[in-house]
């Protein structure tokens, strides 16, 4: 196992650290799917669709693990683990500031929402939206893991 990471480590310092000047980041993700992104721009039915239903889908998640939370849970962990979570990412969105990508759409789809800013801002590292749901993930694993001890 060793070997074979010292393999890969090696590969990738010869081969995978890239070696073009970059004057700001640059998501090469975003770029493969500008097709994606262009289409989307054109036809504004489709991308307020998209960005509604996602919405929804965060907005019933956040609230589904806040009531969980509420009835289910005895302890702060969760509650301070959110609030740390959002305090670092605020420093992080006042020392870090991404350029807003080209051909990225992201206005208000005119839907309600409780937990996603519509409209061209620049918090784009880290994800909040990412964090937390990695966060409830991780609490509702360890809840998982108490319960199935007790059973």
């Amino acid at each position: 196992m060793m070997s074979i990471a010292g393999i890969v480590l090696l590969y990738f310092r010869q081969h995978g650290i890239p070696n073009n000047d970059v004057h700001c980041v640059v998501d090469e993700v975003h770029d493969f799917l500008n097709p994606l992104n262009y289409f989307l721009n054109s036809q504004i039915a489709y991308a307020r669709f998209l960005i509604a239903s996602s919405s929804f889908f965060m907005d019933c998640f956040a609230v589904s693990i806040f009531v969980y939370w509420l009835f289910f849970i005895r302890n702060l962990r969760f509650m301070l683990t959110i609030t740390l979570f959002y305090v670092v990412r605020l420093i992080h969105m006042f020392i870090i500031h991404v350029r807003f990508p080209i051909g990225y759409y992201w206005n208000d789809p005119h839907v309600l929402t409780l937990s996603v800013p519509y409209g061209r801002t620049s918090d784009f590292f880290f994800s909040g939206h990412c964090g937390f749901l990695a966060i409830c993930f991780f609490e509702w694993r360890v809840r998982y893991d108490k319960q199935s001890m007790i059973v």
